[in-house]
């Protein structure tokens, strides 16, 4: 089984077909990304030099700690793409994972290759070739266009090469090679390295002249495609690597517990198969210290265990030699306990359970997007609106991201939405209209235990969902896939069914102002609807404004409820919604909202609630009005003022 065609016969061939259609479908289901860094540390930074998008640049790029080769291998792709007028982000993208994954796929085969002779038993042999293909998290992993996989990758080739064989100064080129573009794209696999050579020293007992050549080749590598590509996209020299240390020994980036990688390597892959994977990396440190993946992957451990800043992806890189620690310490299992009540035991309970979770844990993973959620209303955007109309994006309690740079829709304007009587109102505008909320907080915003059923009543379609039903059930059995976290997508089709007593109301376009006072802040230079909007500057802080005899609302009035679009040339945080009441022989009533609106120079919908106190029918007057202090130019128009 050690030859080349060896496995790419028979049902090694048949497993080799299985993982390449996983692998592709899961790069084109899993778009977005699994954390920002994997874009903002490389795809915003690719825009520095291929011009084709204003990037989003972070502050890392001005410490000057981020290895660029990876930037400049995702510009040469998006140069490529220009040629090729493929103009749509989310397509650029996947064909970089399709990439990533045909990568993967080939490192790991060629490293299959290299070790599987380590298993004389037939049987393991192709249970550690499915295991190294199919483990339910190599295929999403493997996708990737992040540093951690990338260093993954080229430090199992490293240690493929290795294990081929050193004797021609070839392979020790190569071998040297891979080494140093495992270290430039994630400089902690520096430790993996480190781990390795010392087992290849003492365990192995390999020369020192052996790697001379190794040396010379990593110095040179590191030199043109670490320095020299630092060197280009930071204009002067710099070691990235190194200054990337020094940031995280100040320990700015957080503090975790010591053992928090332990307790990912149990939960993270579920229990079915994080327990048997602790398992064997303390089985084999025991029964065999002298494993060559044990050296590699302690020190990574050990290191990175003592640094404040940790997250479960620093540990995506050893995900590649989980398989072959499995089936290791399956082996050595195997040669202590030779009872046919054990064999029975794992071949008709442990191993059925083994595969029916990877089965399970492949099959969401290939129909939902990347980790992080944030980028999938505009995916939707971008796939059923064309770039020049406006869309309304409200959004209750989540982290959903109108991005910069890279993914730039200059035509989404995201609200939140506090509560479904909001929703409701704000969605009474002819702009196409989509809203976004965790499932676990459905039911919550809506009041209600049918929730789709009450978004229905009120216009809203179920349009997208970040999983389908079936996978978003099953999240509960994988630690790694938070289950409060899954989003729903709606749209708005334009049929309102109202909700709620409403006591009064009141409301202007900025053309009918009967109620309204300072309408001489009325200008026909911006507006939302019909010819006009109220402007708001340093000359004119007070906006148009409600005024109206206290005595017009119902006493039982307990929430005012206030809509409006805002237009911000310029964004700031110095503007409020402000509910004024006077008494004539008490001192004025004054409640404000701040405004918060996210994107400069587009038409944005903005809701707030005022409780009202018990007495407030008692007051003479109430004004209701925009108050601008920035000194900035912002507009308003539609407003609407609701009392329930």
């Amino acid at each position: 089984m050690t030859t080349k065609t060896a496995i790419f016969q028979g049902k090694y061939l048949i497993t080799i077909i299985a993982a390449v259609a996983m692998f592709v479908v899961t790069a084109v289901s899993n778009y977005g990304y699994y954390h920002p860094d994997e874009h903002y540390q490389i795809v915003e930074y690719a825009g520095i030099k291929t011009a084709t998008f204003e990037p989003t640049i972070s502050w890392e790029y001005e410490a000057q700690i981020r290895p660029m080769l990876q930037p400049a291998i995702c510009a040469g792709f998006l140069k490529v793409f220009s040629w090729l007028s493929i103009d749509d982000p989310f397509v650029q993208t996947m064909l970089m994972r399709i990439f990533t994954a045909f990568l993967s796929l080939a490192v790991i085969l060629y490293f299959v290759k290299n070790t599987i002779s380590a298993f004389p038993d037939e049987r393991k042999r192709f249970g550690y070739f499915v295991v190294s293909l199919l483990l339910w998290f190599i295929p999403c992993l493997s996708v990737r266009f992040s540093s951690e996989i990338y260093g993954g990758l080229f430090f199992i080739l490293s240690l493929a090469i290795y294990h081929s064989g050193l004797e021609s100064r070839k392979s020790k080129v190569l071998f040297g090679i891979s080494l140093a573009l495992s270290f430039i794209f994630r400089a902690q696999m520096g430790l993996a390295i480190a781990g390795f050579l010392l087992w290849s020293l003492i365990i192995d007992r390999k020369k020192l002249k052996t790697f001379v050549t190794p040396f010379f080749s990593f110095v040179l590598t590191y030199l043109l495609l670490g320095f020299c590509i630092d060197w280009w996209f930071y204009g002067e020299p710099v070691f990235s690597q190194f200054r990337y240390m020094a940031e995280v020994k100040e320990g700015r980036f957080g503090d975790r517990p010591w053992w928090y990688y332990l307790q990912e390597i149990v939960e993270y892959p579920t229990y079915f198969v994080g327990i048997p994977l602790a398992l064997a990396i303390i089985f084999l440190l025991i029964r065999n210290p002298k494993n060559p993946y044990i050296w590699s992957f302690l020190p990574f451990l050990l290191v990175h265990s003592l640094i404040g800043h940790k997250e479960a992806r620093f540990m995506f890189p050893m995900a590649f030699l989980a398989p072959i620690i499995l089936v290791s310490a399956y082996t050595e299992v195997g040669k202590i306990i030779r009872h046919e009540r054990f064999k029975q035991v794992a071949n008709c309970i442990i191993l059925p359970i083994f595969a029916a979770v990877n089965i399970l844990g492949i099959a969401i993973e290939m129909n939902k997007p990347a980790r992080d959620d944030s980028l999938f209303p505009t995916r939707y955007i971008n796939d059923n609106f064309s770039s020049d109309e406006d869309v309304n994006l409200f959004v209750h309690d989540i982290v959903t991201c109108v991005p910069n740079g890279f993914y730039e829709r200059g035509n989404i304007a995201k609200s939140q939405c506090q509560n479904f009587f909001q929703l409701q109102y704000m969605s009474d505008t002819c702009r196409p209209t989509l809203f976004c909320c965790y499932s676990s907080k459905l039911k919550e915003f809506t009041n209600s235990d049918e929730p789709i059923s009450a978004m229905n009543a009120i216009g809203y379609e179920l349009v997208f969902s970040y999983v389908p039903q079936w996978a978003e059930y099953l999240f509960k059995f994988f630690p790694s896939f938070n289950q409060d976290e899954v989003a729903y997508l709606f749209r708005y089709n334009g049929h309102t069914k109202p909700l709620g007593k409403i006591v009064a109301q009141f409301g202007t376009d900025c053309e009918n102002t009967d109620g309204w006072g300072q309408t001489h802040t009325l200008s026909t230079e911006k507006a939302f609807s019909s010819n006009h909007s109220s402007k708001t500057d340093a000359e004119n802080p007070y906006g148009i404004t409600l005024e109206r005899k206290a005595t017009e609302i119902d006493a039982n009035a307990q929430i005012l409820t206030v809509f409006a679009h805002i237009y911000e040339e310029n964004l700031t945080d110095k503007a409020a919604i402000v509910l004024e009441a006077n008494k004539e022989d008490a001192n004025t009533y004054w409640q404000s909202s701040p405004i918060t609106i996210e994107r400069a120079n587009i038409w944005t919908s903005f809701a707030c609630d005022f409780a009202l106190p018990n007495d407030f029918a008692k007051n003479t007057a109430f004004k209701v009005y925009l108050y601008n202090t920035s000194g900035e130019t912002i507009y308003i128009d539609d407003i609407k003022a609701i009392f329930r």
